[in-house]
Order: structure tokens, then sequence, then C-alpha cells
């Protein structure tokens, strides 16, 4: 399934936040919509469309599977669980998500030891430039 879907966008997590979900619970599509946006794994509901669009193709690379369950008062609704290699894809992704985590914290701890580097730097900066200032007024007498 190569890089999964979500490609960069910041909705990135929806794809593993599928794959979570059906591990913690088989649904429906419409269910995983909401839960992917109540876990804040999209910043918006999603369309129905991209969402089936995905299940489907997980089912068909075997990652998930499905089974027709009678709806309340409605139509049959299609569940879809988790399989053992959709297990496996979501573990990829977490230690993918880790190795990224990882990443940018990284990133960020280097990125505020600069700015407080150049915090003192230009603290630093400003002492030396008002001594020389005050010093060179007084050196005149």
């Amino acid at each position: 399934m190569g890089g999964g879907f979500g490609g960069g966008r910041s909705d990135s997590l929806a794809f593993p936040g599928v794959l979570l979900s059906l591990r913690q619970r088989p649904s429906h599509g419409y269910e995983l919509m909401e839960k992917l946006e109540q876990l804040h794994f999209v910043s918006a509901l999603p369309d129905p469309a991209v969402i089936y669009r995905y299940l489907r193709r997980l089912e068909e690379e075997g990652m998930v599977e499905s089974r027709l369950e009678p709806g309340q008062g409605g139509p049959a609704r299609k569940v879809y669980s988790l399989t053992a290699e959709g297990e496996s894809y979501l573990q990829a992704w977490v230690s993918r998500i880790c190795k990224q985590k990882n990443d940018l914290e990284a990133f960020l701890q280097a990125a505020e030891k600069t700015v407080e580097d150049e915090s003192a730097h230009g603290a630093a900066d400003s002492r030396s430039t008002s001594e020389s200032a005050g010093g060179n007024a007084g050196d005149g007498q």
C-alpha cells in the first residue's frame, strides 16, 4: 500500500486513524468518519466517498475485511474489521509515527537552542554596544 493515504496533507493521520479505529472496534464507514473527527485525526469530517474508497482499497489489499450486518430499521450495513495483515500495517505506522515524533522533538530542541543562543548573543551585543557608547562619551574628558 505504499505511503498510505493522506499524502503529507494535514489530514495524514486519517489512514493510521482508520486502522487504529478498526483495531479498537469493527465499524461501518460513517462511524469511522465520526471517530476520526472525535479523535482529532482529521481537521474536518471527511467526505464519505473518500472514506469508503479507502476502505475498499484496504479490503482489496487484505488489510480489512467486511461483513453485512442488519441495519437498525434500515438497509444492511457493511461493517469493517482489521485483519492480521492490517494489524501488521498498523504497527508499521506506529513505528513510523514514533520515528517522526523523535525527529520532530530533535528538531524542536535544536531550534529552541538556536533561538536561546541568538537571544543570549543579541543581549551580549546590546550590552557591549551600550558600554562602548557610554565609555566613548566619558573618554573625551
